[in-house]
């Protein structure tokens, strides 16, 4: 279970009141995409498996079409360390 729900801090309140204020803000803003056949959701990710000489880390990451565009992206280095995909 996530210790966020079992111990909210006034940081956590504080971080609620910001997203909530940034979606009523932003509320007239959206996205739009032409009407296509072809509109579908598309991702791709990918591991380099400890690349990282310093740290022995991987780094990990995804992207996401809707059709064309790209609507998120992440790249993030690893936490564990790992030496063969069986145990990853």
């Amino acid at each position: 279970m996530c210790e966020i729900s079992q111990e909210p801090k006034e940081v956590h309140l504080t971080t609620v009141k910001s997203i909530f204020k940034n979606v009523i803000e932003t509320s007239n803003l959206c996205l739009w995409f032409k009407r296509r056949k072809d509109l579908r959701l598309i991702s791709f990710c990918d591991t380099d498996y400890a690349e990282d000489k310093v740290e022995r880390k991987n780094t990990s990451g995804s992207c996401h079409f809707i059709g064309r565009n790209l609507v998120t992206w992440i790249c993030k280095k690893q936490g564990l360390t790992v030496l063969s995909t069986v145990e990853a």
